[in-house]
């Protein structure tokens, strides 16, 4: 999340009305127009510069446009409201360079997907190298100008960033799930947890306690049986994964280190591990005993033995 929206800020602060490599988009930015008609017009231009359309998204006060372009590779997003081009990302301005894409909407239907008046559109980030798609909600305001909305940074995992928009708590408005993924600790497959966030004043942030706390209590229930089997079947690997999400779920309740270590002892207690396994045991300790400190350098999986 952090980087996502740190490499994207500058495009779109010294960029908009920018286009990509071949083709000038500025020459279609004019205020006061016909979004459809303008958005017919920017397609047109930027063909003629080798981009072909990929997606497009009508709302009631904005198209929003994706595209491709195959020699070089690149993708980039324009998004079309009566000032014209009024957003502008392109593929190759972020780091790192993803596949960018418009993802649906999570009620299927109107753009507002909050309720608010406000239509919002999804723009999407294919990590490759990572093997996930980071999600960018933008908000379209009047008059026509649109607004990336921030999140809040949650700061156990490294690169977090919204991966799925989804109704946790049945009021009928998504809520932004984040999805941790602690690849330091990672013994093949990183642990992973999911947390939401809800829409707020113009900005995701951490849920209200009773919400969060029925949230943890469901995410430790569905882990509840898959590590009973593990147990049973002496599988340490699954073992020592499901610990350290648990670990990490009590962190997010907010409990003491000494019930975040009672969490994690608790799911290996018994098993037997080998020097590999027991190094990586006291690795994960020290991360819960230190507050759970961010990793240098991103959030690339570190090699263990076997």
């Amino acid at each position: 999340m952090r980087r996502f929206l740190v490499a994207l800020l500058p495009s779109v602060l010294l960029a908009c009305g920018a286009s990509p490599r071949g083709a000038d988009g500025t020459r279609f930015l004019r205020v006061g127009v016909e979004p459809a008609a303008e958005a017919d017009a920017v397609i047109g231009g930027l063909a003629r510069g080798g981009w072909q359309l990929s997606q497009r998204q009508d709302g009631r006060s904005f198209v929003a446009l994706a595209f491709a372009h195959e020699q070089p590779a690149d993708t980039a997003i324009r998004v079309i409201t009566v000032r014209g081009i009024a957003f502008v990302l392109d593929g190759s301005n972020l780091d790192p360079t993803g596949e960018l894409s418009l993802a649906p909407r999570p009620s299927g239907g109107d753009a507002d997907i909050d309720g608010d008046g406000r239509e919002e559109i999804i723009v999407a980030r294919g990590d490759q190298g990572l093997g996930r798609r980071c999600l960018l909600v933008l908000r379209v305001t009047a008059p026509g100008v649109v607004v990336p909305i921030g999140a809040e940074p949650v700061r156990v995992a490294a690169d977090e960033c919204i991966e799925d928009l989804a109704d946790v708590n049945g009021d009928g408005h998504p809520e932004a799930m984040v999805i941790l993924r602690l690849y330091e600790l990672a013994r093949g497959p990183a642990p992973t947890v999911t947390l939401p966030l809800v829409l707020e004043r113009d900005r995701f942030r951490p849920p209200p306690a009773v919400m969060l706390r029925r949230w943890l209590v469901s995410e430790r229930g569905r882990r509840a049986g898959t590590l009973a089997e593990a147990r049973r079947a002496l599988d340490v690997e699954r073992a020592y994964l499901i610990a350290v999400e648990l670990a990490a779920l009590a962190r997010h309740a907010g409990e003491a280190v000494s019930a975040q270590l009672t969490a994690f002892d608790g799911a290996l207690l018994g098993l037997v591990l080998s020097p590999s396994q027991a190094r990586s045991v006291a690795a994960a300790r020290q991360q819960i005993i230190s507050g759970w400190p961010l990793p240098e350098g991103g959030g690339e999986a570190a090699p263990t033995d076997s």
